[in-house]
């Protein structure tokens, strides 16, 4: 049985995901799938049933980070890690409503991330 972290990546800037997955994988992930937009990450929670969502605020199409987060939340139990590049109060604040494990601002220190997925393990 393979018991590797299924992480899905929702970002729209290539490079960027790129980065993560590369990340994610020398250090044992998987990722599942690499998604730009809100409504692609909606249905690659339902398809890849991923262990854990990296989810950008700000993506492509009609559909924010949040607004995906909200309908994955409310269909299946998967973490949540936003992050973002923006300093909003009223943007952290929508997010947290759907009481995400980590919230960071870009650029992120993967320290940070590592040390979120650690304690998302240690508390399955």
């Amino acid at each position: 049985m393979d018991d590797k972290l299924k992480i899905l990546i929702v970002e729209d800037e290539v490079i960027i995901a790129m980065r993560f997955e590369v990340f994610f994988m020398r250090r044992g992930y998987q990722v599942v799938n690499i998604v730009s937009s809100g409504e692609a990450a909606v249905k690659s929670a339902q398809k890849d049933q991923p262990d854990l969502i990296l989810m950008d605020i700000n993506l492509k199409g009609m559909m924010s980070g949040i607004e995906a987060a909200t309908i994955i939340s409310a269909e299946q139990k998967i973490p949540i890690m936003f992050m973002t590049g923006y300093s909003d109060e009223n943007l952290r604040m929508e997010a947290d409503k759907v009481n995400p494990i980590a919230y960071f601002m870009k650029p992120i220190d993967m320290n940070e991330v590592l040390e979120a997925i650690k304690i998302l393990i240690d508390n399955k």
